[in-house]
């Protein structure tokens, strides 16, 4: 296997497409002695809604302790990785959590959404836990606060999820001891996420007011630190930011989006470590926009965090990401258009603010939505035909499970986020005319580099310059025939190659990044 210090290297050509000629190559200079930051796993988070995830359980004797949980499921998203789980059983009308554990036969019919129907929910808080613990034992979760619930029953969660069962209980009930007696004995490490969306003006009737929510947030952190003093918080920007231009928005709060995020700053910035970020992808304008405005628009907020905190010590979480369908020229309903969320042009999109999210300093973690809720799952038991008719089928894995886990093998042992630059056209990733998005990522033992190419046409001449000397130890592709290729229950139309540096894809002088592509490649310190 050869070596490279500052040469020109090559993979392979995975489609027989031509570099167009007015594209100058790409370069990436690498400064791996320059650290950007700390590597988080919790950057490749996901969201779980229960009310989607009760398909992730088995029919089960409604006296068993525990509902048993598909084990075509978790064999088929087996290796998926699940580093930091966000989770809440509803962020509507408050359920309390104590109905949701215990014999099936025991819980009382429940509604964990507006859409939901109410019935006996087999997925409750216990298998939840037992399903994050089945796939990944060192999962930490995310849990979203309803705020409209009673704090003291926020304190007892608090406990039975985070409190060791030797612990001294804080009331007549040892939450913990009931935790480990359903079978989930270790505690989690939660970071607590303070309401979902609660400026929607659709919510406007329990938060009618920034300070509103804010004094619900405060109960809230007094209750959970009466059980776990250094709990972690997380207080949100506004949901609403698509909406800048509403007038609705300012009549009803009076005041506009930012003004929501610099109110919880200005008051529980001393309270809190991170902010929470919502960002959808699409054409529409103000309201789901390309990664490249939601960057400028999340930057605004970090230069407002840094402005009225006077330090950088609250970072961003962007705990709900993903492109958002929306219907075509022709088409005559959205749901024509759904596999968008997770076709090869939805795998793009999402790389795209992946690599934006691990270069940004000021952004810690991030959970993308959703794991089976909708359209956006990393695996489906439906799919939408061409008139867009809602077709169940068997499980299968949609583009964004490949995806995930192409990118956590190529950061299993990843230690941090190294300075690099890149030149060429289309890589200036500010404007809509970039395509070419890079990021560096310092392992154990060398580099991984993640690259998309989002040209649709044009594959690119890649040159990257290395401070130190490596070898080219391995290197996967994700990509397909066109944007619109997607998986489905019949149809494989997302492909990922996987190769090792053997002869023709050893290094030398010339390295071309398919089109329409994202790449993951290892590179080994000599």
């Amino acid at each position: 296997m050869k070596q490279f210090s500052g040469l020109l290297i090559v993979l392979f050509t995975f489609l027989s497409t031509l570099v167009a000629e007015d594209l100058s190559p790409v370069v990436v200079n690498i400064d791996e002695t320059k650290v950007i930051k700390s590597w988080d796993a919790g950057i490749l988070g996901i969201t779980f809604d229960q009310n989607a995830d009760q398909s992730l359980v088995s029919p089960t004797d409604t006296n068993s302790p525990v509902c048993g949980l598909r084990d075509e499921i978790i064999e088929l998203v087996s290796g998926f990785p699940i580093d930091l789980a966000r989770c809440t059983i509803s962020t509507g009308k408050p359920i309390p959590w104590k109905d949701r554990i215990g014999p099936l036969g025991q819980r009382p019919p429940q509604k964990l959404a507006p859409w939901d129907t109410l019935g006996p929910k087999n997925f409750g808080l216990v298998e939840q836990l037992y399903y994050l613990r089945s796939l990944d034992k060192k999962t930490k979760i995310a849990w979203i606060v309803n705020l409209l619930d009673d704090p003291q029953d926020v304190a007892d969660l608090a406990e039975f999820l985070c409190a060791s069962a030797t612990a001294k209980p804080r009331g007549k009930t040892n939450w913990a001891a009931r935790r480990v007696l359903l079978g989930v004995v270790e505690p989690f490490d939660v970071i607590w996420e303070l309401g979902n969306e609660a400026d929607n003006i659709a919510n406007s009737a329990d938060y009618p007011s920034f300070q509103s929510y804010v004094y619900r947030c405060r109960v809230m952190i007094d209750a959970i630190r009466s059980v776990v003093p250094n709990a972690k918080f997380a207080a949100q920007a506004s949901s609403m930011q698509g909406h800048v231009y509403k007038p609705d928005y300012q009549k009803k709060y009076g005041g506009t989006w930012q003004d929501f995020h610099r109110t919880v700053l200005r008051e529980l910035g001393d309270q809190i470590d991170y902010i929470t970020t919502h960002t959808y992808f699409g054409k529409s304008g103000g309201t789901y926009m390309p990664g490249f405005q939601w960057e400028n628009r999340q930057n605004s907020i970090i230069n407002d965090i840094k402005s009225i905190t006077k330090t950088n010590r609250i970072k961003i979480y962007n705990s709900e990401y993903g492109v958002m369908p929306e219907k075509k020229p022709g088409q005559s309903n959205v749901q024509q258009a759904l596999h968008d969320t997770h076709s090869l042009a939805g795998c793009l999109a999402v790389s795209d603010w992946i690599v934006r999210n691990i270069n940004n300093p000021d952004v810690a973690i991030a959970t993308m939505h959703c794991f089976s809720s909708g359209p956006w799952g990393v695996y489906r038991s439906a799919y939408n035909d061409a008139s867009g008719k809602y077709i169940p089928c068997a499980p299968y894995l949609t583009g964004l499970h490949h995806l995930f886990k192409m990118i956590k093998q190529g950061t299993a042992d990843a230690r941090s986020v190294v300075a690099f630059t890149v030149s060429g056209d289309s890589t200036d990733s500010r404007t809509k005319e970039g395509t070419f998005i890079a990021s560096c990522i310092k392992t154990r033992g060398g580099l991984t580099l993640f690259l998309v190419n989002r040209d649709p046409e044009s594959e690119r001449e890649l040159a990257v310059n290395t401070k130190l000397k490596y070898s080219l130890e391995s290197w996967q592709t994700l990509s397909g025939a066109s944007l619109e290729s997607r998986n489905e229950d019949k149809k494989k139309e997302i492909v990922v190659e996987q190769h090792t540096g053997q002869p023709g894809g050893a290094v030398t002088k010339k390295m071309r990044i398919p089109a329409k592509s994202i790449l993951v490649v290892m590179l080994r310190r000599l």
